[in-house]
């Protein structure tokens, strides 16, 4: 009787613990996502995209959150594999249920940090100057289809235009490691 007792009042805690925590971040979960760009082939952003926090709103502006987005940008370039780590962002807004208050979309903002510069493998002084990504789109997820973005760096103060577009599955861009020469061959095993 006794240790039925106690098991049900782990059990209510246990429930009374869950509660007390927001449905969001009880859900939350990491999305693993590959982006490929249209004008820039063969860039990738590979993110791993993870619940932070939801932002304070009014009742009447609808409901806005915050992801944190990691990962690497990398491509191929002369047969030499280059990746930089990316470190960023995404706040997302989606309407009230009366369907006023703010827009829906979603916003990406991030820095690519190139830090093997003259190496001659990636951007010149990759180590003093990083890319910066500001990118919106449409749709209020934190990984929607597709973003519309404007990266600058030291080399293009004014910005370029970049559109990317979630890839359904990974493809071997996604897979980039490093600063290195491609090596199509594996290595032997000892």
């Amino acid at each position: 009787m006794y240790a039925a007792a106690v098991r049900t009042s782990v059990l209510a805690l246990g429930f009374a613990a869950m509660a007390a925590i927001p449905f969001e971040q009880a859900s939350a979960r990491d999305f693993p996502v590959c982006y490929k760009t249209k004008e820039y082939e063969p860039t990738r952003l590979v993110l791993n995209v993870a619940f932070h926090s939801r932002l304070p709103t009014t009742k009447f502006t609808g409901k806005q959150e915050v992801w944190n987005a990691a990962g690497k940008h990398s491509y191929t370039e002369n047969n030499k594999n280059v990746m930089a780590v990316f470190d960023g962002a995404i706040v997302t807004s989606a309407p009230t249920k009366h369907g006023y208050g703010q827009p829906k979309g979603a916003h990406l903002g991030g820095t690519s940090y190139f830090v093997r510069g003259g190496t001659g493998i990636g951007p010149t002084n990759g180590t003093q100057n990083p890319i910066d990504w500001e990118c919106t789109s449409a749709e209020p997820s934190a990984i929607p289809s597709s973003w519309a973005c404007t990266i600058k760096s030291d080399d293009y103060k004014s910005g370029i235009p970049v559109t990317l577009y979630r890839l359904k599955n990974a493809d071997k861009e996604c897979d980039v490691f490093q600063d290195t020469y491609d090596n199509p061959k594996p290595p032997k095993p000892y």
